[in-house]
């Protein structure tokens, strides 16, 4: 067998492929992996841990904002509870202030300096765990002895055996249907670590008698959830979940608290603008050294509105984000047709604060061969890259790898797929 068709063979293992699914869910096979330098680890590893402690602090603050009895009348308080929260379609910050994501996902880019720069932090979305899998077993069979980073799957199943639990329930909304085949890739390889995990769509679960079952067969589901996803189709279970959420009556491994994934969240952190009321609330709750290694990631990010000043009127170089959005849909580079449109309208008080414009990373340029049959190879220079780093207190697990040529990457037919190795 060639390359190409050993690789070819790993994902139709997987089920990714199946039932004709190679049309939707495809995407360019590669020889090669993000090579890691050993140099970096440390690195990554201080950056997870600080993303990590930066998120407990904004769970604490937001606690502390969602109970007037706490902070009184406090602008700051209600500043920050109002940004975090815009959007959201779940607002339950008060679930016990130290539980936040057991993995956080954060978008990296490597900028053309080779330096590492946040272009998201979205810690309540656990729909790429399986691609993080299928990427590793992909480099493990092109470079079987190859280092790599530990991976979220050991990680994830340590922690559920340390809860004295081997059940756990992946909910998904019947509007991420597409992503089903990547959640069942999760689900292997977690039953390979004794850990059984129920995916479900919304519509195919009922609550009877205060319990979530499944509707055909009433079988009760486990009682630890993967997160509290968006749904629309089954309103008794959204309220049932929202009561259980609010009364730690269930589990999660991502906890509903969405503010953690909100984009204004980039610009609370960043604070460019050097709000007093803000930062001071930030230094009650975040170390000053994990502040300060984020906001060296991160490039600068303005919350906008209609008093934002001179920023929104010289926007060359920068990128407009909604702040709750998913991919690339809801975001504008500085020259895309709609884009002073939308600029335009992110500074009207209709729309204050669900945008952010954010600096514009220039992302390194990497060659990379693609395989597009079995004796097809093909080398371009123009790769660009989306690191998908899973952070936890510990440090980091792995990074997920998107390639594509050109600026906008995100995954898709004409995207790279693969892992890392540390080199």
């Amino acid at each position: 067998m060639t390359t190409y068709q050993e690789l070819e063979a790993i994902v139709y293992e997987t089920g990714l492929w199946h039932g004709g699914r190679r049309d939707s869910h495809g995407f360019v096979l590669s020889p090669e992996a993000f090579e890691l330098p050993a140099a970096d680890v440390g690195e990554l590893d201080a950056l997870a841990k600080s993303v990590h402690n930066c998120l407990l602090g904004v769970s604490r603050l937001m606690a502390i904002a969602a109970n007037s009895a706490l902070h009184g009348s406090s602008d700051g308080y209600s500043q920050l509870y109002r940004a975090l929260t815009k959007g959201s379609a779940y607002k339950l910050p008060t679930v016990r202030p130290a539980n936040i994501p057991l993995l956080a996902k954060v978008d990296l880019m490597v900028d053309r300096h080779g330096c590492y720069k946040i272009a998201e932090i979205d810690a309540t979305n656990p729909r790429s765990l399986g691609y993080s899998v299928l990427g590793r077993k992909l480099v493990s069979h092109l470079m079987p002895s190859s280092r790599q980073l530990p991976g979220v799957v050991e990680y994830l199943a340590n922690h559920l055996h340390s809860q004295k639990t081997t059940e756990i329930t992946f909910l998904y909304g019947d509007t991420q249907r597409f992503y089903e085949p990547e959640f069942r890739i999760l689900a292997q390889a977690l039953a390979l670590c004794g850990i059984a995990m129920k995916v479900i769509n919304e519509t195919e679960v009922a609550v009877r008698d205060g319990v979530a079952v499944v509707r055909r067969t009433g079988e009760p589901l486990p009682g630890w959830y993967m997160d509290l996803p968006l749904m629309n189709k089954n309103p008794e279970l959204i309220k049932w979940l929202r009561e259980m959420a609010s009364q730690s009556a269930i589990q999660f491994v991502v906890p509903p608290k969405h503010f953690l994934s909100s984009k204004a969240l980039l610009a609370m952190l960043s604070n460019p603008g050097g709000d007093r009321r803000l930062e001071a609330l930030l230094e009650t709750q975040i170390a000053e050294s994990d502040l300060g290694r984020v906001r060296q990631a991160l490039p600068t990010t303005w919350l906008m509105h209609p008093g934002v000043g001179e920023i929104a009127l010289s926007p060359s170089g920068h990128v407009l984000k909604r702040v709750v959005a998913s991919g690339m849909k809801g975001v504008w580079l500085a020259g895309d047709p709609g884009f002073d449109e939308a600029l335009q309208a992110s500074t009207t008080k209709a729309e204050e604060g669900n945008y952010v414009l954010q600096a514009r990373v220039l992302g390194r340029e990497l060659a990379w061969t693609t395989l597009s049959a079995p004796a097809q190879a093909e080398r371009h220079a123009d790769y660009q890259l989306r690191l998908t780093a899973y952070c936890t207190r510990e440090g980091l697990k792995d990074l997920a790898v998107t390639a594509c040529r050109g600026p906008r990457v995100h995954g898709g037919k004409a995207a790279i797929l693969t892992g890392t190795v540390i080199v």
